[in-house]
């Protein structure tokens, strides 16, 4: 169960003992109305509710090993959100490059890289679109054509699957697909999950007939309940026998969540538990070749094992230990699955009926995801998977033991981001090339206006002026670059939830870049300016002129790049580094003398920017600090 925390004494549960069943080599649906828990089921079994604030209690185990204790799991599956955010510059190829060089040993080779990425577009069918750009809108109203939105799709699948996962989770595939499109997304995830023999999960809303049947098995919630787990063909069943009406005409996907989109609370209760009516919360209509434990979700995943294939199942729920042997039967306990508790408030769905163990006739398909590895069809074993126990472990391997996710070190992932960085500054001429034109035309105009100045008393004066303005105009320029941090941004938090990179590896490139690109600039801005209006020749004061423009330039870039992390959205950073920057001026000494400040105002100068380079150019002109 997961309770949403409503205020400071209530809470809301929005999943209670959920379950259901799959196998290697077949696709999965989640299906339910909006609001049934579909992808927060998905979230936990991906770990992905961690560090929202929230307390999960229950157990997600593979073959009875507490996925807790799997070193790197998340690195082990692969996970597609609903968005695809992707740098629109960049080509197929180069977007599941990058996502392969991130994921991947460096030890793997170059060229085994290209080629895993290339088997991969191929699978996904989009190997004649590899060189084409993703498109999308760049900042600033830019528009790149690229893709389509059914191939944006499968590329964000190809980002999942190039990493090699032992499962893969999708969170509405279809969503905001036209009808062929959504078609062509699930066959590819079909013919994935069949050719590379993987568990493929995804939660969908509403799919097309041709589509729903095109799953091996159906997980239907609603309010938080479990209310059908088995074939997509059973559903018509299972709608008439709990008082809905079908049509032959009508599309089942349809006439099941409309269904359940009708039904009271009171209601998807007491479907679910007649649907579960089994003690051991196995549905009626499957207790013949049933493969639950109570109310528990078994997954699996067959991978290649020392030359022979191995059954992986996993499962997550809370209760009391479950014991199985080949044949036999027999009460067991029933016990909610999963409890997850966001707030200070946590709250449990009820105590457990009865302790006992109990047994299960095993199921005998070759399919079945609770066969011993090694072992024949012929009188397999069933081996105990319970959630608090550690006896489902025992002859049961962790399908993790032994695999090391080697990835690249923290250079490497900072030299790769660094090498993406620049291909997308390079492509995007608003982040390049706009902001040297406008620091180059900037500084033509100021060399203009005060060209050539002698040392008099009133060029000396105007001089002055022309540092403070100079130096005004290199603050203001970060300005028209807020829209494109902040688009880089979504990347990032897509990337750092998959856990590509640290953020300090991401800030670590992304400042490299920038410093390198505002030193650039402000070398070309200062130096007109310099030798325009006619100051000191002298190398050693033209370096130093360099430098305090340089250092100035990109304190001030860091400035608004500090207050865009901490801002929401783009008019609440353009307002925080207005304030920002008022206030380092007014304090600069420039305005007002230091010693008409009052005096508890007069510490704010030391936090000015401003008053250090202006002080600096000053010293090195005139050769004396200028207090006013």
């Amino acid at each position: 169960m997961i309770n949403r925390k409503r205020n400071t004494t209530t809470t809301a549960a929005i999943l209670k003992g959920v379950s259901g069943t799959g196998t290697s080599g077949q696709l999965t649906a989640i299906m339910g109305p909006s609001g049934g828990g579909k992808s927060t089921l998905l979230d936990i079994l991906a770990k992905r509710k961690e560090g929202e604030g929230g307390t999960t209690t229950g157990q997600v185990s593979i073959n009875g090993h507490d996925i807790n204790t799997i070193d790197g799991y998340k690195g082990h599956i692969g996970y597609v959100t609903q968005e695809d955010v992707f740098i629109p510059t960049m080509t197929v190829y180069e977007t599941v490059l990058f996502y392969a060089n991130m994921c991947l040993p460096f030890a793997t080779g170059g060229r085994a890289k290209a080629d895993r990425v290339l088997r991969t577009l191929e699978i996904l069918e989009l190997d004649q679109v590899k060189d084409t750009a993703i498109g999308g809108e760049l900042p600033g109203g830019l528009a790149v054509r690229g893709i389509s939105g059914g191939q944006k799709r499968r590329v964000s699948i190809a980002c999942a699957l190039v990493r090699a996962p032992r499962v893969l989770f999708l969170d509405e595939p279809t969503s905001g697909l036209d009808s062929a499109a959504a078609r062509v997304v699930m066959r590819v995830l079909r013919s994935v999950a069949q050719r590379q023999n993987k568990l493929v999960v995804c939660s969908i809303h509403q799919p097309r007939a041709s589509i729903y049947y095109s799953f091996d098995s159906v997980i239907v919630l609603g309010g938080g309940h479990t209310l059908y787990n088995g074939a997509p063909q059973d559903t018509v069943a299972f709608i008439k026998r709990n008082g809905g009406k079908f049509d032959e005409f009508d599309n089942p996907a349809d006439v099941l969540l409309d269904f359940v989109a009708n039904l009271d609370a009171d209601e998807l209760k007491a479907i679910s538990d007649k649907e579960f009516a089994d003690e051991k919360g196995v549905p009626v209509e499957k207790a013949a070749n049933a493969s639950l434990f109570g109310k528990v979700l078994k997954v699996a995943s067959t991978i290649a094992n020392r030359g022979r294939r191995s059954s992986q199942s996993a499962s997550f729920g809370r209760g009391s230990p479950v014991s199985a042997a080949t044949g036999g039967g027999g009460g067991g306990s029933r016990t909610p699955s999963t409890i997850v508790t966001e707030g200070n408030n946590t709250s449990s769905t009820g105590a457990t009926d009865a302790a006992s163990a109990s047994s299960v006739a095993s199921p005998t398909s070759p399919q079945s995801p609770l066969l011993v590895p090694g072992s024949s069809n012929d009188g397999a074993e069933v081996v105990p998977l319970s959630p608090t126990s550690n006896s489902g472990s025992e002859g049961r391997p962790n399908p993790f033991a032994g695999v090391k996710l080697d990835r690249p070190n923290m250079v490497l992932r900072f030299l790769y981001l660094l090498q993406r960085a620049l291909l997308e500054t390079m492509r995007n001429p608003m982040n390049l090339f706009v902001r040297f034109l406008v620091m180059f035309f900037m500084s033509i105009i100021i060399g203009v206006v005060f060209y050539n100045m002698g040392f008099g008393l009133t060029d000396i004066t105007s001089k002055v002026y022309m540092m403070y303005f100079a130096l005004v105009l290199e603050s203001l320029l970060p300005f028209t670059t807020i829209s494109i941090f902040l688009d880089t941004r979504r990347f990032f938090n897509r990337e750092r939830a998959q856990k590509l990179y640290s953020p300090f590896e991401y800030y670590s490139a992304s400042m490299t870049l920038m410093v390198l690109q505002c030193s650039f600039n402000s070398f070309v801005y200062a130096t007109i300016i310099y030798f325009m209006v006619g100051l000191d020749s002298d190398f050693g004061k033209y370096f130093q002129n360099i430098l305090v423009h340089n250092t100035f330039h990109i304190t001030s870039v860091s400035l608004v790049i500090a207050v865009g992390n901490l801002a929401p959205n783009a008019d609440v950073t353009f307002a925080g580094s207005a304030f920002f920057v008022v206030i380092h001026e007014l304090f600069s000494g420039a305005l007002i003398s230091i010693s008409s400040m009052k005096d508890y105002t007069k510490w704010l100068r030391w936090i000015s920017i401003y008053k250090y380079a202006f002080e600096f150019l000053y010293v090195l002109i005139y050769l004396f600090i200028f207090y006013y």
